[in-house]
């Protein structure tokens, strides 16, 4: 519906290119089956979100990395490649996995992770936003 009310935008682990096949095998024991078919790689509604307008507000997007995968490096769920957003504020988090406590999980963990927290409150602290880049912390 626009951004006419909405100065910003934070997104955190998010799966903004979709899923792994492996991770999406077992997303359906976590998750709605349509939600897991719409965060497949290819789905319509991530076509249509590629395809769609970009938002004209600043974004920023807090990605978790550190965890071996399949297909690289990501925070357990999903890959930091699928991640990134390509005019967003991209803010690496580096952590660490194991199989019953992925990071994906835990990036919202202001005891383990208050780099989250710091980028959070960064992005709404912002007041000039120029310049659109990858930002590691940690």
């Amino acid at each position: 519906f626009g951004s006419g009310k909405v100065d910003r935008l934070i997104l955190v682990a998010t799966p903004n290119q979709g899923i792994e096949k492996d991770i999406q095998q077992y997303c359906t024991i976590f998750g709605e089956k349509l939600e897991c078919k719409d965060m497949s790689p290819g789905s319509l509604f991530l076509n249509k979100l590629e395809t769609g307008r970009q938002a004209d507000i600043p974004v920023h997007n807090i990605i978790g990395s550190g965890c071996d995968m399949d297909g690289g490096d990501g925070d357990g769920i999903v890959l930091t490649t699928r991640a990134h957003l390509e005019d967003a504020r991209n803010i690496i988090i580096n952590g660490s996995c194991d199989p019953f406590a992925p990071l994906h999980l835990r990036l919202l963990s202001i005891s383990r992770y208050p780099e989250t927290y710091d980028a959070i409150k960064a992005a709404l602290d912002s007041r000039n936003e120029t310049g659109l880049n990858t930002l590691p912390l940690s």
